[in-house]
């Protein structure tokens, strides 16, 4: 990465974006419930965005924020991510839990163990973080991680806005025709709509429909065909890296699967996150960047409707950040200014 290595800044959302993200939206591959593929729907999570990041918070409650990543290049919104100050508070928020149930018998020499299925609200009250999706032609080394990391050095920044645990949901194993195993054996009998169509509802409409149709009882995972069983907790393959980083920044899989495909959410103390312990405030001075400088990620904006995040390579000494010209305009950031970060 060279100092000019600028070309992506991740900001709040504006509703200069609708149209950008409609854009994406349509090369999700679908089970985004964060980012559907319909304009009306995009424009009120824009519109509740905005209003949420320039809110008084004191403390979490159900805000929404949203995250774009902007190629300062062209003015292409090429990304996005979300974050959930606390989630399912009007309606509860539904995962399954994969517990255990041995049954035996002394008579019969005879003991079995049997994956079952328990509809929860175990994460209702959580913050989560989820939404992450990268233009496939954008991609390229680094620039994911840099996305998924930005929300948690927004998180850092403004920490009353969000809870002491945070979630993350991980798409689910979807066969060659788009369709979810798991939702064709268990969703699809109850709801009589197809995995899309339930999908785009619970995106436009929220979740109350889950509440209303959902049985409560225990589901028998053994009963499920095969394709479903494996399903549980599976990723789908685009879906891997994203495990893979979330892993790294100390998010942990305890046994919760979404309702809709199966895929597992993983879970962490938002104060463990690796992103929030490394954050560091400096003060910025701007210049040219000597070769040997330090891959970084930089945040700044005093407020949540101004933050805005850079990876760029930079000076890093006694409490001061050195930033090219490039990286400190992208970030609207002048010398003497605090920003703060963490090592790319």
């Amino acid at each position: 990465m060279s100092p000019a290595d600028f070309s992506f800044v991740v900001r709040a959302v504006g509703l200069e974006d609708v149209d950008g993200l409609m854009g994406l939206a349509r090369k999700t591959g679908g089970g985004m419930t964060n980012l559907p593929p319909d304009e009306e729907a995009i424009r009120e999570r824009v519109e509740s965005a905005a209003a949420h990041f320039n809110a008084d918070i004191k403390k979490p409650g159900s805000e929404y924020y949203m995250l774009v990543m902007e190629d300062l290049s062209d003015g292409a919104v090429v990304g996005t991510s979300a974050l959930f100050g606390k989630i399912g508070m009007e309606a509860g928020y539904y995962l399954y839990k994969v517990g255990c149930l041995i049954h035996a018998s002394r008579e019969a020499d005879r003991r079995v163990e049997q994956d079952v299925l328990y509809l929860t609200n175990d994460y209702t009250g959580l913050s989560e973080v989820g939404g992450l999706f990268l233009d496939l032609e954008r991609r390229r080394p680094g620039v994911g991680k840099f996305l998924a990391r930005s929300r948690y050095m927004f998180m850092g920044a403004f920490r009353d806005r969000f809870e002491d645990k945070v979630i993350a949901e991980l798409r689910g194993v979807q066969n060659k025709d788009g369709e979810s195993p798991f939702w064709n054996a268990i969703g699809r009998k109850f709801f009589d709509m197809d995995f899309h169509f339930a999908d785009l509802y619970n995106a436009k409409k929220g979740n109350q429909f889950i509440a209303d149709l959902m049985p409560k009882y225990p589901v028998y995972a053994t009963l499920l065909p095969t394709d479903a069983q494996n399903a549980i907790g599976a990723v789908r393959e685009d879906s891997k890296p994203a495990h893979h980083m979330l892993v790294k920044e100390n998010f942990r899989y305890d046994g919760y699967v979404d309702i809709f495909d199966a895929g597992p959410a993983l879970v962490a103390f938002t104060d463990d996150l690796k992103a929030v312990i490394e954050r560091r405030a400096a003060r910025v001075e701007v210049g040219d960047i000597a070769a040997g400088g330090t891959p970084c990620i930089v945040s700044s904006g005093r407020s949540p409707a101004a933050f805005r995040c850079l990876r760029t390579i930079a000076f890093v000494k006694d409490g001061v950040l050195g930033l090219s010209a490039d990286a400190a305009e992208a970030l609207r950031l002048c010398a003497g200014d605090e920003a703060f970060w963490i090592k790319a």
